[in-house]
């Protein structure tokens, strides 16, 4: 007698460590990336028993970046195109001296995610580069733009809440020493 499988059409895995990824490895920016599995409709369907049922791997990411656009207003409609994005994070941005913290960055491969330790750092610094910004520096006002830190632990906090609690938010945070 054969047991059914439960009615299970999707397991994921959520990581703000870009290189616990296998697309986003070098993206300098990221925020969070979710790697799913997903069963094929022919499961949910009732058409193959689960052991022959095809399942795929996806991935997907959510990075911090900055965009210029191409906007177009016609007849009280806004109309916005992106004529360029950038996501290269400036590497000395987003840190600060103590030798203890460069190890951890290293260590979680420059994660924006601190986890619950407690460190002061600078903003981080998306910078636009110098060909880009020489070619369209009468359109562009800054050619570095800056997000604060607190900035990136509250939409991860907002994002570890949505998923399912990624971090104890009730957990004291504790200093780097």
């Amino acid at each position: 007698m054969s047991q059914q499988c439960p009615d299970t059409c999707l397991s994921a895995r959520v990581t703000t460590n870009p290189g616990q990824t296998l697309t986003f490895g070098s993206l300098s920016t990221i925020v969070m990336a979710i790697q799913y599995l997903v069963s094929n409709e022919t499961w949910l369907y009732d058409k193959t028993p689960w052991e022959d049922t095809k399942v795929s791997a996806r991935e997907c990411a959510l990075s911090l970046c900055v965009n210029e656009y191409h906007d177009v207003l016609s007849q009280g409609v806004l109309q916005e195109t992106v004529v360029s994005s950038w996501t290269d994070r400036e590497p000395g941005s987003y840190t600060n001296d103590d030798k203890n913290f460069k190890a951890f960055i290293k260590y979680t491969n420059h994660s924006l995610d601190m986890g619950i330790l407690l460190v002061d750092l600078s903003d981080l610094q998306i910078k636009i580069p110098d060909r880009d910004y020489k070619r369209q520096a009468s359109a562009l006002r800054k050619q570095y733009f800056n997000i604060t830190q607190t900035t990136i632990v509250a939409l991860q906090n907002v994002l570890s809440d949505g998923f399912g609690g990624i971090r104890d938010l009730k957990s004291p945070y504790r200093e780097l020493r």
